[in-house]
């Protein structure tokens, strides 16, 4: 399904979950009223992917450049390290939805696989500064690689061979910033750099997306109308207990 019929689909899901929390003030307003919600959870549960609309590094100086959609990830062998960012535009995702998991794939072909060594370890981290990609900063390179920790993974490939498609996992620490304000980035940083080797992922690439961002919802939990009626009852019992003549 793609992003904008699961949208639609959801729009009158979330505004009975809006008018259920905001305009039912207790189970007994509700049971008077005769107000009661059925609504099924497949019509918005499902999955949305979303492409990259910035993607880039910075080194540790903290250069980076806006308009070059390389994400040369890693260590020259000498004095330039570099971290790569990857920001998402996930405002359609809509309201009254919770994450039940989430994953980064970095397409392949991209670049090349430049190190002598089996395998790297790629490591996904959260980003708590400013936007990565508008200005050069070091606060932001070493954001790429400290913070919150979403996952990480073992790429293996030959040196100077393409670089593979592969996929990170996020962890549920990911969940919530992806939902929080309609824009969400990534850090990528190699863990396994060795002093004076030449340890580069994507070198050469130029990709722009390089990844995208799949995310599976489900709605929020809505109590079924029989879960209601019980309760109504039990509140029911409760009132006439109370108000019975001694």
């Amino acid at each position: 399904m793609d992003n904008n019929k699961w949208h639609d689909n959801c729009l009158l899901f979330s505004i009975k979950i809006f008018y259920q929390e905001r305009q039912v003030k207790s189970i007994s307003r509700m049971l008077a009223s005769g107000v009661f919600f059925l609504v099924s959870g497949a019509a918005c549960a499902g999955t949305m992917t979303f492409n990259a609309v910035d993607n880039g590094w910075y080194d540790n100086s903290g250069n980076t450049s806006p308009s070059n959609t390389n994400t040369w990830t890693g260590f020259d062998g000498s004095s330039t390290y570099r971290n790569s960012f990857y920001n998402f535009d996930v405002s359609s995702i809509a309201a009254g939805q919770v994450i039940t998991s989430a994953k980064i794939t970095f397409n392949g072909n991209n670049g090349n696989y430049a190190s002598p060594d089996a395998f790297e370890t790629v490591q996904i981290w959260d980003v708590t500064s400013t936007t990565p990609g508008l200005a050069s900063s070091v606060s932001v390179y070493n954001d790429l690689m400290t913070g919150v920790e979403y996952g990480q993974t073992d790429v293996s490939a030959t040196n100077g061979s393409s670089m593979p498609t592969f996929s990170v996992t996020l962890g549920s620490a990911a969940f919530a910033d992806i939902l929080a304000d309609g824009q969400f980035s990534l850090g990528a940083h190699i863990s396994t750099l060795r002093s004076g080797v030449n340890q580069v992922l994507w070198s050469g690439s130029y990709a722009m997306p390089a990844a995208y961002l799949t995310v599976n919802l489900q709605p929020k939990s809505v109590p079924e109308p029989s879960s209601l009626a019980l309760v109504g009852l039990g509140l029911a019992s409760l009132i006439w207990r109370r108000k019975r003549p001694a």
